[in-house]
């Protein structure tokens, strides 16, 4: 027989779960979007107008820095903590705040770089990225919700006054 999580141990486990299964879908979505567009062997240019930064880099690595920055952003955002997860709207905003801001800062620093990432690569990776991330939410709320209804993963709370007022 398994212990109920009580206390701050549930929603450790439960953000270590939304941790996992972020870094799953972010690697999804971006090795897929790779896959999809270049495979796995293709290369991007990059070159400033100086010409002190001429080099091609793999879009592997691309990926690779890609998910760091967006788990990196998630976590920034907080998208995690336990006041806003399991609860109302605003784990998704967070969720989607967090993806668009780092999608957009990474046009900035590609511009900036007159990097020749293609377009396409973008575009399937943000939207699948983020369909992937708020259904996986969703999934996580669902079962949250499932386990609150067994008495499981809830808050502990102390009411004082009248009980016919507290019910």
């Amino acid at each position: 027989v398994r212990a109920k999580p009580c206390g701050l141990a549930w929603m450790r486990a439960y953000a270590r779960r939304l941790f996992v299964t972020d870094l799953v879908f972010i690697v999804v979505a971006l090795f897929g979007a790779q896959w999809i567009r270049f495979g796995f062997s293709a290369q991007f240019e990059v070159k400033d107008a100086t010409g002190l930064f001429n080099f091609a880099l793999a879009y592997s690595a691309l990926s690779v820095v890609m998910v760091i920055a967006w788990m990196l952003s998630l976590e920034f955002f907080a998208t995690r903590d336990h006041k806003i997860v399991g609860s109302g709207s605003t784990e998704y905003k967070d969720v989607v705040d967090a993806t668009v801001r780092l999608f957009g800062i990474f046009a900035i620093i590609v511009y900036l770089a007159q990097a020749q990432v293609g377009r396409r690569y973008l575009l399937v990776a943000l939207p699948t990225g983020l369909f992937l991330l708020l259904f996986s939410r969703w999934l996580w709320r669902r079962w949250l919700i499932k386990k609150r209804k067994n008495g499981e993963y809830v808050y502990r709370v102390l009411l004082l006054g009248h009980r016919t007022k507290a019910e």
